[in-house]
């Protein structure tokens, strides 16, 4: 059984077309069902992506993205938000007046500010019936808005818009009056397809006067996985035919003062968006993978408070990107990451800002599926192959190295090259192939196991029945001895193997074969000489010395059969062939022959045997005597219990004398 099991797993098989040709059928099927990314394969893949992120950290140089902060500090010394628009009028001016490259608002403003003096006199007059008089206050500073908007008209700035998906009624709303971006797609032909970019029912747009005074508008959105995780930042969103900027993008269009950008299509989807000569690499979906450096802010946070108090050197911001937004942790927009559960938002945008800036990319291309499914397929194929033609051991360990280079593989591509290939495809094919092929491959062997123990087992009958039937020709008093012998063998060994003290010695596959094993214990015979073997009277002493040389014959006889087996594992069936025909003569006392072995040390087998073979010379008539009647040979058994025999071989005799007696009467020689 051992050998078995270890031939399966070390063994070179037999070569299964059968496992290889189904293997090929699997690894295509699995290779199309993954690359189409069921739910599972999805989550694995964010998983996989994730744990890449995190091989490849690194401190990334200094940005040219700063943030300006409405931070805790910010909201203690300068009061809850929202805080009048007058008071952004002034942080905006005072970041203008530092020569920023381009300043972009992180932050929705889209209601009028009800703090203005022009809104307050307006509510005391409809509310109360009192008039303010506020004549002497010049009307730039009554209301707060014409204020901001003053100041946002005079810098470089970038509003922030916000699209909105499933409306409740269904409707579409209507865009801001700010134009869309102008989209030129780039194909090679009019039969590949114009891509769809998410389709907003509804647009939250600033104030109308802050609206009219900036440069231009990028949305706010971020479209997290089906994880909740963001990973990617959609780049452009259509609404009522008209296709609008992420901030970041629309920041960098301010930067290159263009306001045109190239779209390249392929059968697969999106390729990249070009602006000028600069080219953003995105998935087929037109998102732009973010590349995250790892936990904590990157960027250079500077406080709003410390701009407005005027503490802060025009150098730090002049000539850089400038985002205005909120860490404070009652206002900022959290969104999750593969590294943190608590990112602002502003720390994104100013993220995708930086890409662009560095033009330094993460992205999975248009063939990456493609790609997927002939690794998934290759790898399929290598496990199908694997399984038919090696040991499982060693198959295992080729796929296992299969799947370690294509990991490591998407690893390189992902650092060295910032492409990512999903290793979840190819790695899930492989290990579903394996496991499914290697269950086909044991079922198989277990049914030829089986028709191999059949056809030995029949062998190993034809080669008993054959050496059987040439001891019978020497010794014509064998006749029915043979047949008898083996049934009392067969009932001891059943009774045996039902006491807790022989369960150890006679396990099952040992209580099967002793009984196969026992005509062989007087196979020795066929070398004892006629005149001994088939003398008439009683044997003189030296005749019985030559005859008792029947067990060390049988025995060697048995020992060299093994010499002629192709190997050298140890076989069962002649092991206890051998130790009957050599030890079913010795006594439990050891006054036995041919070794004069004494109690336990005699194989359970002998001792079984040995019984047995008394039994039936006892009962069965010789040329030389009468046979002894049953009751009179139970007399003689149990009064060698604990001399000649084992006290609890004798024991099972007792339990089954009346079966040995069934036996005797039908089975007797004529």
């Amino acid at each position: 059984m051992n050998h078995v099991r270890r031939s399966r797993l070390f063994g070179k098989p037999k070569a299964y077309k059968g496992v290889f040709l189904l293997g090929l059928l699997l690894a295509a099927l699995l290779a199309t069902l993954f690359v189409r990314r069921p739910w599972l394969i999805q989550e694995l893949d964010h998983l996989v992506y994730d744990t890449l992120l995190r091989t490849m950290r690194r401190d990334p140089p200094p940005s040219n993205v700063v943030i300006v902060d409405i931070d805790e500090a910010s909201l203690r010394e300068l009061g809850q938000w929202p805080w009048p628009r007058y008071q952004l009028a002034f942080l905006v001016k005072s970041i203008a007046s530092a020569q920023p490259q381009s300043l972009s608002i992180d932050m929705m403003l889209s209601e009028v500010d009800r703090t203005s003096l022009v809104h307050i006199r307006e509510d005391l007059e409809r509310n109360l019936g009192m008039t303010l008089p506020l004549t002497d206050i010049p009307a730039d500073l009554m209301d707060n808005d014409r204020m901001l908007a003053q100041s946002i008209k005079h810098a470089p700035s970038i509003m922030g818009t916000w699209f909105s998906f499933e409306d409740a009624d269904g409707s579409v709303g209507t865009p801001c009056s700010a134009p869309p971006v102008n989209v030129v797609f780039l194909r090679e032909n009019e039969r590949i397809p114009l891509p769809e970019f998410p389709p907003a029912t509804s647009m939250k747009c600033p104030n109308a006067q802050l609206l009219q005074s900036a440069h231009s508008i990028g949305f706010l959105n971020s479209i997290p996985d089906s994880d909740g995780r963001i990973r990617r930042m959609p780049l452009l969103i259509s609404m009522n035919g008209g296709i609008y900027p992420s901030l970041a993008l629309a920041t960098t269009l301010f930067d290159l003062k263009t306001n045109e950008v190239f779209v390249k299509v392929s059968p697969a989807g999106i390729e990249c968006v070009r602006i000028g000569q600069r080219s953003i690499p995105t998935d087929r979906a037109g998102n732009m993978l973010l590349r995250f450096s790892g936990p904590g802010n990157h960027f250079q946070h500077i406080s709003a408070a410390a701009i407005l108090r005027g503490e802060v050197s025009s150098e730090l911001l002049k000539d850089k990107v400038i985002l205005l937004g909120t860490s404070a942790t009652a206002l900022r927009d959290v969104q999750y990451t593969p590294f943190e559960k608590a990112v602002s938002g502003v720390e994104l945008h100013a993220l995708a800002m930086d890409m662009m800036l560095r033009q330094e990319y993460l992205h999975s291309p248009s063939w990456e599926h493609g790609a997927q499914w002939v690794l998934a397929l290759v790898l399929g194929v290598l496990v199908a192959a694997g399984v038919a033609r090696l040991s499982l051991v060693s198959c295992a360990f080729w796929c296992g190295s299969a799947g370690g280079l294509s990991w490591f593989g998407s690893q390189w591509l992902l650092s060295q090259k910032g492409v990512f290939i999903s290793p979840v495809p190819a790695l899930s094919a492989l290990a579903v192939c394996f496991v499914l092929l290697t269950v086909l491959r044991f079922w198989h062997e277990e049914r030829r196991a089986g028709r191999n123990a059949r056809a030995l087992a029949a062998a190993q009958s034809y080669a008993i029945g054959s050496l059987t039937s040439l001891a019978e020709t020497r010794d014509p008093e064998t006749g029915r001895h043979i047949v008898r012998t083996q049934l009392y063998v067969q009932l001891l060994v059943k009774r045996l193997a039902r006491d807790k003290g022989f369960r150890k010695v006679l396990p099952p596959e040992v209580a099967e074969l002793i009984p196969q094993c026992a005509p062989l214990h007087d196979v020795g015979k066929v070398g004892i000489p006629d005149c001994i073997l088939q003398k008439p009277g009683k044997l003189t002493d030296e005749e019985f010395q030559t005859m008792k040389t029947h067990t060390t014959l049988g025995y060697e006889a048995l020992r060299k059969a093994h010499t002629f087996s192709p190997s050298q594992e140890e076989v069962p069936f002649l092991e206890l062939a051998c130790e009957i025909a050599y030890t079913h003569h010795e006594r439990w006392d050891g006054k036995g022959y041919p070794r004069g072995l004494k109690e336990e040390a005699i194989p359970i087998a002998g001792r079984i045997m040995a019984l047995a073979d008394v039994y039936d010379a006892l009962t069965s008539k010789r040329c030389y005597k009468e046979g002894f009647s049953h009751e009179r040979a139970l007399e003689i058994l149990t009064q060698g219990r604990g001399t000649q025999f084992d006290p609890r071989v004798v024991d099972a005799f007792l339990a089954e004398s009346a079966q040995f007696e069934t036996v005797a009467k039908k089975y007797a020689d004529t």
